[in-house]
């Protein structure tokens, strides 16, 4: 299934441009959508289609509670390179069931970062700490003794934002 890249090709090649994206396609695809499409490409390991897929959903604001789970998988794989996007989902959430996931991701290591995860590991704590569980906050004290000095920085600047 390439829809998404198929559309969002046309848009990059200025076949079509964002106006005509938003008018052709609003209500048209929906967070289902969205998702089986995740699915796919994460099976499939698709970088392209899933890079499409999520200029898609920011554009019609698709992700939503539901995309939790999907998100989850992708976010510790470094075969794509949306894992600040997923952590900015994962904060504007604010779901208790990313925890785990956002757990995971923070230690993953991506050729593609030229900033050694620096802006990934930021959102990821940003994340965390917009959670505000009694969970969420214990995680951020455990990552606050970890031996990644940029995950460290990270905890103790939320974990002081917490406490204020």
């Amino acid at each position: 299934m390439k829809f998404f890249s198929e559309i969002v090709s046309k848009l990059w090649t200025n076949e079509i441009s964002q106006e005509d994206l938003v008018n052709n396609y609003k209500n048209k695809i929906t967070e289902k959508d969205i998702i089986n499409g995740l699915e796919v490409a994460f099976n499939k390991k698709d970088e392209k289609e899933t890079e499409s897929i999520f200029h898609i959903a920011f554009t019609f604001d698709l992700f939503t509670q539901e995309s939790i789970q999907i998100l989850g998988k992708f976010i510790s794989q470094t075969w794509h390179k949306q894992h600040e996007e997923i952590a900015r989902v994962f904060q504007k959430l604010k779901n208790p069931n990313s925890i785990q996931s956002i757990m995971e991701g923070v230690h993953i290591k991506c050729d593609y970062w030229f900033d050694n995860g620096d802006a990934f590991i930021r959102k990821c704590l940003y994340a965390l700490a917009e959670i505000n569980t009694s969970e969420s906050i214990s995680k951020i004290n455990i990552l606050a003794n970890d031996s990644n000095e940029i995950i460290k920085k990270y905890s103790l600047e939320q974990l002081k934002e917490l406490t204020k």
